[in-house]
């Protein structure tokens, strides 16, 4: 088994990119203010995958997420802990997946420039056990005002971008009244990113006028154009019917797809069973109101 690093290590796409890509540091001052850093292991220049040496995508069962606040002196030493971190759950053959970003919280009035203020580390694995230990060893220095943990269970997944796939048969199906997270990524082309941070606006408004939404956070590589977003729902039920209903979110939808704002073979959008949770997230846990 041999670990692949570095810049789009994951299988080769079925066509060929159409559109260059390229640094977008403008995307951020269209953002919301009180913004975290996330790193789901590495920035998307250190993601890392497992390559089985197969055409077959690696299957994953488990998951863990833990975002940390940091001062702004602290957080470039924090950023690079995270870093750190991320490298070590992958390179110690434990998780299949690492993934880091740049982030933001999300907000209902989008404006100015964000500031960032935590970091973030997650990964997906086959084996619970191996992972868990792993977590606790990597992220032991990541330490700061405020950390939340999340176990999660990965239920169904969509695309190929993150170079693995959920193994749909150990894993039971989500219960009506189950909470989810779910995660939604693809890279944006630089030249739609202004149309679809317009867009952003109103779906997000939308997401914290609905009673079932819990919380959540949106996610960029250095690279600004790996969007990402994370949201807490009640249940998957919830979540479906937000993202498909009439609504905002549903429009910026059908014009992002009418229009090709996003390079689809990086696509990838995960459900996630929430196993356990802990410490807060900006002063709360989100599934603790589920």
């Amino acid at each position: 088994m041999v670990v692949a690093t570095g810049y789009r290590s994951d299988p080769p796409r079925s066509q060929p990119r159409s559109r260059p890509r390229s640094q977008a540091n403008w995307y951020l001052r269209d953002q919301s203010d009180g913004a975290t850093v996330a790193v789901m292991a590495g920035t998307i220049e250190n993601t890392t995958f497992i390559d089985s040496g197969t055409e077959q995508l690696p299957r994953v069962t488990t998951g863990r997420f833990g975002m940390i606040a940091a001062t702004p002196d602290d957080l470039p030493a924090m950023q690079e802990a995270a870093r750190r971190a991320a490298t070590a759950l992958t390179q110690s053959g434990s998780a299949a997946f690492a993934k880091s970003w740049l982030g933001f919280r999300m907000s209902d009035t989008p404006r100015g420039m964000p500031e960032f203020s935590m970091v973030a580390v997650s990964a997906l694995a086959a084996d619970r056990d191996e992972l868990t230990s792993a977590w606790a060893e990597a992220t032991t220095d990541l330490v700061g005002p405020e950390r939340y943990d999340v176990e999660v269970e990965p239920v169904r997944a969509t695309g190929a971008g993150w170079g693995v796939t959920v193994d749909s048969t150990a894993i039971r199906p989500l219960g009506p009244d189950e909470p989810v997270m779910t995660v939604i990524t693809g890279d944006v082309y630089p030249e739609h990113l202004e149309a679809f941070v317009a867009a952003a606006a109103p779906a997000v408004a939308q997401a914290y006028a609905d009673p079932a939404y819990l919380g959540g956070c949106g996610l960029v590589s250095d690279r600004m154009v790996d969007i990402t977003s994370v949201s807490c729902w009640t249940s998957a039920q919830a979540s479906r019917a937000y993202a498909y209903r009439a609504g905002a979110h549903r429009s910026a939808k059908d014009v992002d797809e009418a229009n090709g704002w996003h390079d689809l073979p990086t696509a990838f959008f995960v459900t996630y069973r929430v196993l356990s949770s802990s410490g807060t997230l900006l002063g709360i846990d989100p599934f603790a109101r589920a």
